[in-house]
C-alpha cells in the first residue's frame, strides 16, 4: 500500500484460494454487532498487529464513534489525530449522524479538535500528492453523479408522458452517466487501481462504490460490460486487502434486476448464473459462511 508500511505478508493461490485483510471479518464480529460491547470490540481491534495501519479507516472510525460514549477520550483523540495525520480525515456534513460530531463541532471537544486538524491536516497532503489528486477527482464526479440522481428523482416528480421521460433519461444516461463511469473507469487505470481509503483518503472507498453502483445499476444493457472493466483491478485489491465484499452484492443485487440472477452468491433464494462455479467463487472470496 502506498501509504501505510503492511507488516504482514500476504499469501495466496490465483487458482482455489482468496486473501482477504483479516480486520474487515474482525469488524463485522465485533465492532459493529449490538450485541459486543465496546471493551471487547477494542481489545479485538488492539490485538490486531498494526491495527492502525491494517484496518479500513472508516471502521476504526465506527470503532471511534463508540468511544466517546464509553468515555474513553484519551483512545479518540489518539485515534482521530492519527486518521487526521495519516487519511485526511476532515469533519463535515456526511458525518453529522455520528455520536462524535456534536462533540467536535460545538461540545467541549471543538477546541481540540480545531487546534489537531489545524496542525496535522496538512501532512497527509504533503506526503501524498497523487492521494490528493485523485480524491479531488473522485469528488468531482460523485458531486455529477449525485446531480444526475436528483435530477432523476425530480423528472419522476414531472408530468410528462413515457415517450418524453424515456427521452430524458436516455439522453441523461448517454451524455453525463456514462461519462462519469468512463472517466471513473480511465483513472482507476491510470493509476492502477480502484480509489480507496488506504491510499486516496478517508471515505474514498465508499465513494468509489457508489460509483460504480449507479453506473451499473442505471445500465441495464451493459452492466456486465461495465463490470468486467472494473473487475479485475478491484479484485486484485480485494485480495490485496483493500476492500471487503460489499461490491460483489452491489453487483448481484444489480445483476438479479436486470436479468432474474445472481453470480457470487451474496443473495439468499436467488438463482446463480454458472451454477457450477459457484463453490469455487465463493471460496476465493470468503463468501461460505
Amino acid at each position: 500500500m502506498q501509504r501505510i508500511t503492511v507488516l504482514f505478508v500476504l499469501v495466496f493461490s490465483f487458482l482455489n484460494s482468496f486473501t482477504q485483510n483479516e480486520t474487515y471479518s474482525i469488524y463485522n464480529r465485533t465492532i459493529i454487532r449490538e450485541n459486543v460491547s465496546y471493551t471487547e470490540a477494542k481489545r479485538a481491534w488492539l490485538a490486531v498487529d498494526n491495527a492502525r495501519e491494517r484496518f479500513d479507516p472508516v471502521c476504526t472510525l465506527d470503532l471511534l464513534s463508540q468511544s466517546l460514549e464509553q468515555g474513553d477520550t484519551i483512545f479518540f483523540k489518539e485515534e482521530l489525530s492519527f486518521l487526521i495525520e495519516a487519511t485526511a480525515f476532515e469533519l463535515n456534513e456526511r458525518y453529522a449522524f455520528e455520536d462524535f460530531y456534536d462533540d467536535l463541532t460545538i461540545g467541549n471537544l471543538k477546541q481540540w479538535y480545531d487546534s489537531t486538524f489545524s496542525e496535522k491536516n496538512s501532512i497527509w497532503r504533503i506526503q501524498n500528492p497523487i492521494g490528493v489528486e485523485v480524491q479531488e477527482r473522485i469528488l468531482q464526479l460523485l458531486e455529477i453523479d449525485q446531480i444526475l440522481l436528483r435530477a432523476e428523482n425530480a423528472m419522476a416528480n414531472l408530468e410528462l408522458k413515457a415517450s418524453e421521460l424515456s427521452y430524458i433519461r436516455g439522453y441523461f444516461q448517454t451524455e453525463y452517466e456514462q461519462q462519469v463511469y468512463k472517466e471513473f473507469i480511465a483513472l482507476c487505470k491510470s493509476i492502477g487501481e480502484v480509489p480507496n481509503n488506504f491510499n486516496h483518503g478517508m471515505m474514498s472507498s465508499e465513494i468509489s462504490r457508489l460509483i460504480i453502483e449507479h453506473s451499473l445499476e442505471n445500465d441495464a444493457n451493459d452492466f456486465k460490460q461495465k463490470w468486467s472493466e472494473i473487475f479485475p483491478i478491484w479484485e486484485r485489491q480485494f485480495i490485496e486487502g483493500y476492500f471487503d465484499t460489499r461490491l460483489l452484492k452491489t453487483f448481484d443485487l444489480t445483476s438479479e434486476i436486470f436479468t432474474g440472477k445472481q453470480y457470487f452468491g451474496t443473495l439468499v433464494g436467488v438463482p446463480c448464473e454458472d451454477e457450477e462455479g459457484l463453490e469455487a467463487r465463493k471460496v476465493r472470496f470468503g463468501l461460505l459462511n
